[in-house]
């Protein structure tokens, strides 16, 4: 049976937001997407800095991981993280790392190529406000306000900026996941071809962009395939369905081929070796702290608003909690201190922001125009004060959690690349910056590209998705070569200390430790390049 082909209890073709009435771009989401990108402006050149005389642009280390890769592919060494090595697929966002690849191949320098990453961020999340202005224009019978304001959250919604800007592949997926959501109401409109292979375009490249895509887009096709006119039933399913098994069994056949895994290296260094109640019960924690500090507004005016007998609405609060479920589900993620939406919830925050703006506008009623206008500001404010109370002091305090951090990182791997010779060996845990920037063999001590690490129980008491394994005596003292320096550890004690030493290494300082017979390192060179730039012993808060 189809789902009621009603929007607010009128008939479909009574939908205002279903003729393509308007300009492209109205006013009110021209003066948000402005205001957008002025923030999306000051954020990405607040995290530039300098090393000697150049100006340099870096990323989450986690992305900088992703580079890694990209910059060896572009190079023609392989989908690799150590050239010469065997392949291991250390990253979990294979098109957006190809689209790092293309960005090396410019011929922009290794200081600037982060910010074409973080500009082609802030042009995707200008263009997700389009999308999400679109979709409101086609689920609400009176979608002016309700537009204005969930684009808005949309734009200036600090998380999801944060981790797109920073160079995750967050705003790419969150862009493929509302214009297939956009696509969807379009077909259940007016059914044509060049709509469903849009769609079908779109379920091909999400688990692409994140494996994890392929959950909104599964969702997304259920709801696209039951919506159409029954006689196009079929062939939706089958062109949108068949987009999205070839790109599913695509990637499954290339990995095994290349290499040689099913499922990228993260997924059994996150995913395995730890008991799945623990990993939910933090997913679930964390969860119910994004809801207590600052997703309650948004949940709230979107539970007021939850008709979800009427299939757009329906289709909006099923990307949302397929996100906070998938969430939860992983164990959340490894920032969760940062008390503000992770990679997963973000994404399903668009969703929530449509259905809140729906919510809040349906108790105003039957307002004046002019009244209601005022209301869907201060609603507006209210969110946007809500949502971003925590963030926004921090950002104008430190220009954003972890920022500084890898700036150090990335500082920190230029040094290391002019103290030391280009056989040297390194040792981190953070995988990203150092590496990209040393341009030195790494051995990636917490396993995100090493296979041995990515299968061991964990080790820790708690769970942290990526955080859990690790074993030094195969990282450092039985690696071969093993490596000239080991620049950070994680959660080491005493007796790791002891066995370094009888391994022929010398702590220098903090956790650095240095090859007693190592030629591959300029000594009196090392410490005073480092000063400053490195941690003490790493560990993150198994939950705040």
């Amino acid at each position: 049976m189809a789902i009621p082909d009603t929007v607010n209890g009128l008939p479909e073709d009574a939908v205002p937001g279903s003729r393509a009435c308007g300009r492209l771009v109205p006013l009110p989401l021209l003066a948000w997407g402005a205001l957008a990108a002025a923030f999306y402006i000051a954020f990405i050149l607040r995290a530039r800095f300098v090393v000697d005389g150049v100006t340099h642009f870096t990323l989450f280390d986690d992305a900088m991981v992703s580079m890694r890769y990209a910059r060896n592919l572009a190079e023609g060494r392989g989908l690799v993280f150590n050239p010469g090595e065997a392949p291991v697929e250390g990253f979990t966002n294979p098109l957006w790392t190809l689209w790092m690849a293309l960005l090396h191949r410019t011929g922009v320098s290794e200081a600037k190529v982060a910010l074409l990453v973080s500009l082609t961020s802030a042009l995707l999340l200008l263009a997700l406000m389009w999308v999400v202005w679109r979709i409101a224009r086609e689920a609400f019978a009176d979608a002016g306000e309700r537009a204005e304001i969930a684009a808005a959250v949309t734009g200036l919604y600090y998380p999801l900026a944060f981790w797109s800007l920073r160079g995750m592949e967050v705003g790419a997926l969150a862009c493929a996941a509302y214009a297939a959501v956009l696509a969807t109401m379009r077909l259940w409109r007016e059914w044509s071809a060049r709509q469903t292979w849009w769609l079908a375009l779109l379920a091909f490249a999400m688990p692409l962009i994140r494996p994890d895509g392929a959950v909104p887009a599964g969702l997304i096709l259920v709801f696209a395939a039951l919506g159409v006119e029954r006689g196009k039933r079929l062939r939706t399913a089958a062109l949108v369905g068949g987009a999205l098994l070839l790109s599913l069994v695509g990637q499954t056949a290339f990995r095994l081929a290349y290499f040689g895994d099913a499922l990228p290296n993260t997924y059994y260094l996150k995913m395995t070796g730890a008991p799945l109640l623990g990993r939910v019960h933090r997913g679930l924690f964390a969860l119910a702290n994004d809801v207590r500090w600052h997703l309650w507004p948004l949940v709230l005016f979107a539970l007021i608003g939850a008709r979800l007998r009427e299939r757009r609405l329906a289709l909006l609060a099923t990307v949302a909690l397929s996100q906070l479920a998938y969430s939860a589900y992983v164990g959340g993620d490894a920032w969760e201190w940062f008390r503000y939406a992770n990679r997963y919830i973000a994404v399903g925050v668009p969703a929530l922001a449509l259905l809140a703006a729906g919510g809040a506008m349906g108790l105003v009623g039957a307002t004046p125009a002019g009244r209601r206008s005022w209301v869907a500001r201060a609603v507006l404010a209210v969110l946007l004060i809500a949502l971003s109370m925590r963030a926004i002091p921090d950002w104008i305090r430190t220009g954003g959690e972890s920022v500084a951090d890898d700036v150090r990182a990335a500082t920190a791997g230029i040094r290391v690349r002019q103290v030391t010779t280009g056989d040297a060996t390194i040792a981190v845990t953070w995988a990203g910056a150092i590496p990209y920037f040393s341009h030195r063999r790494t051995v990636d001590l917490l396993g995100k590209s090493d296979r041995y690490i990515a299968r061991l129980p964990q080790r820790t008491t708690g769970f942290v998705p990526g955080h859990n394994k690790w074993d030094y005596d195969y990282s450092i003292v039985r690696q071969r070569p093993p490596p000239d320096l080991v620049l950070q550890l994680w959660r080491h004690g005493s007796a790791d200390e002891e066995r370094l030493r009888q391994a022929g290494y010398d702590l220098l300082w903090g956790t650095v430790w240095i090859r007693r017979d190592t030629r591959a390192v300029d000594r009196a060179r090392l410490a005073p390049a480092l000063k400053g730039l490195l941690w003490g012993n790493l560990s993150y808060p198994l939950m705040d």
